[in-house]
């Protein structure tokens, strides 16, 4: 049985969507593809993806040095996210980083007009 993780999806122009029990999630030709526990396939594209949060079912936080980060998204929306653990943060066509409480958050560079970041 592999691992699964629900996913919540953040489209641009406010659409949100949860994908759950996805078991992998692989960025072919500008999409990304779900493969769900259903065998249910999704491909979406990534250019109308502003963010994704993956939840975590662990119970303890991590400690170490946070920030605070708020991302102003090409279509309006305003998204703040805290406790951002500032040894996570990789940097790519999709910023990458978690939270103190093992959320993992990917968000897409492309739509984001503005990324303030602030010391906890």
């Amino acid at each position: 049985m592999w691992n699964t993780v629900d996913q919540i999806i953040y489209f641009s122009k406010w659409n949100v969507r949860t994908i759950e029990n996805v078991e992998t999630a692989t960025i072919e030709q500008g999409a990304f593809t779900y493969l769900t526990t259903d065998k249910a396939i999704w491909s979406i594209n990534v250019d109308n993806v502003d963010f994704v949060r993956i939840p975590s079912k662990e119970e303890e936080f991590i400690t170490g040095p946070c920030f605070t980060r708020i991302l102003h998204f090409s279509w309006g929306r305003k998204k703040t996210i805290h406790n951002i653990l500032d040894i996570s943060v990789k940097d790519g066509e999709f910023i990458k980083f978690m939270t103190n409480n093992w959320d993992l958050r990917l968000v897409n560079k492309k739509n984001v007009d503005c990324d303030e970041i602030m010391k906890v």
